[in-house]
């Protein structure tokens, strides 16, 4: 679907347009302990994504059925018998769906689906002391399993002596391992709050410190497109037969496009050819440049050209403020390409007291901009889509929460649909259709329950619909259509 080129702006009041014709469907899952992590997966291969849920001291699974979930879990299991880092994958085609692994300094420990409920197996998948990254009171879950040679399992990759290793079957079915070199700068943002009493309860003190974090990190990406997940580092690594990783140059000429301090490359396939394109982040802490009171970042986008290379300057430009970690490149009218979306806060330090009111009362006003990408054309001068929201939310949440998600189609129509968290007790549901002038279908307030936490948008039965998952302490709510 292609965008309309002319700029308008949307101020859209909740009163403004009709409510859903359709109604929501609630469903409660109840848990006995606290919920600590999660994962979402079709664990038994049935075309209906099922619950990895770590409660407590025990991880509980909830397989989904025609008629939804159980209230309580299907299988719990203590987490000891498993490990300290939990993952699924598929590293035994035998049994049925997805095994459960754990990862602990022993090694990693695999449970097989019998059909009923997942049984241990008798021996380490890898029997061998490995590194845990960092000391963990309580049990998490990480995709440490994962096929990057599209042979239908999933090879395991482990830390051991500071070092990346990956482990694969061999031929007789025992995994064997092979050392990965090398690894890159990840940069990434975070803000920092606290608030300090100051002597009256009415006017405490705020410190507010956003930083920029690096890391290191490798990433895996199929970057000729032969099928095999290539090891993107300092030095591009192509994968061939037997998880060997050969080293190629490709050219990535100007200025602009090395990567420096505070600074990464990234690739995507931005213009839906196939194709990886390289993204270059440059990430700004607070009052740089434009004095804004958030981290953001400049982001420049080098398409790949037929020789395999990059242009000398970049194609587009962007700009957007670093909350969570939320992507900015998201398939808003699922044509395969990646539309922007950019967010600003409307707060800078040109008047202190207009901060700190800010500030104490939690409300910050933002711009949100979407910019479709034209397969002609790219990337538009004015958004296709755009929108003013006040969020009353602390800004040391918005580092765990972004309180905009565009990731889900509500009402299955091929549009992605706006959630905004506007209110600590409140979602705003912005439905949109791209072949509408105005985009936007309708508006609706979602309550919060008290004690949620956080939310995940995701398909459950894959019927095309995006669901709600609200997290709280002991229990999970499922909103549908």
């Amino acid at each position: 679907m292609k965008f309309l080129i002319a700029f308008f702006s949307l101020l859209v009041c909740i009163f403004s347009f009709p409510c859903f014709a359709q109604t929501w469907r609630t469903e409660d899952i109840l848990l006995n302990e606290e919920i600590q992590d999660w994962l979402i997966d079709d664990l038994n291969r049935d075309g209906r994504k099922d619950l990895l849920i770590i409660a407590g001291n025990f991880v509980c699974l909830f397989f989904q059925r025609e008629s939804g979930f159980l209230r309580s879990s299907d299988q719990r299991i203590y987490y000891n018998l498993i490990g300290d880092i939990i993952d699924v994958g598929e590293v035994d085609p035998s049994s049925i769906g997805l095994e459960l692994l754990g990862l602990s300094e022993r090694g990693v420990k695999c449970f097989k689906n019998n059909g009923f409920h997942y049984m241990e197996c008798s021996e380490y998948l890898v029997s061998q002391k490995v590194d845990i990254p960092e000391y963990k009171v309580e049990p998490l879950i990480s995709d440490f399993a994962f096929d990057i040679n599209s042979d239908g399992l999933d090879e395991i990759f482990l830390l051991r002596e500071n070092k990346i290793e990956i482990y694969h079957r061999d031929n007789s079915g025992l995994f064997v391992s092979v050392p990965l070199e090398g690894s890159k700068k990840s940069t990434g943002a975070s803000l920092r709050s606290r608030k300090i009493p100051s002597g009256s309860k009415k006017n405490p003190f705020f410190v507010f410190q956003p930083s920029i974090l690096e890391e290191d990190s490798v990433f895996f990406q199929d970057f000729n497109e032969d099928g095999r997940l290539d090891h993107l580092s300092k030095t591009l690594r192509l994968q061939e037969a037997g998880f060997s990783f050969r080293p190629v140059n490709y050219s990535i000429r100007g200025e602009e496009a090395v990567a420096g301090p505070e600074e990464a490359n990234f690739y995507l396939d931005i213009d839906g050819d196939g194709s990886l394109d390289l993204v270059l982040l440059q990430a700004k802490g607070m009052f740089k440049e434009n004095i804004n009171i958030f981290p953001f970042a400049k982001i420049f986008i080098y398409r790949r050209q037929k020789d395999g290379n990059f242009a000398q300057k970049p194609d587009f430009f962007q700009k957007t403020i670093l909350i969570s970690d939320h992507s900015p490149f998201v398939d808003v009218d699922r044509d395969d390409d990646l539309d922007f979306i950019s967010i600003w806060s409307e707060i800078t330090p040109g008047s202190k007291k207009d901060i700190i009111q800010a500030l104490l009362e939690s409300t910050l006003s933002f711009t949100f901009r979407c910019y479709l990408f034209d397969k002609k054309k790219g990337y538009s001068a004015m958004p296709d889509i755009q929108l003013q929201a006040k969020i009353k939310q602390h800004v040391s949440q918005m580092a765990w929460e972004n309180p905009f998600d565009f990731s889900g189609d509500f009402d299955g129509n091929g549009s992605n649909d706006l959630l905004i968290k506007k209110e600590p007790d409140s979602y705003y549901l912005y439905l949109f259709d791209q072949k509408k002038k105005n985009h936007i279908i309708s508006v609706k307030r979602l309550p919060i329950p008290v004690g949620c936490r956080s939310h995940q948008v995701v398909d459950l039965d894959e019927n095309g619909k995006s669901d709600i998952l609200l997290f709280m302490d002991k229990k999970i709510r499922l909103l549908s259509f």
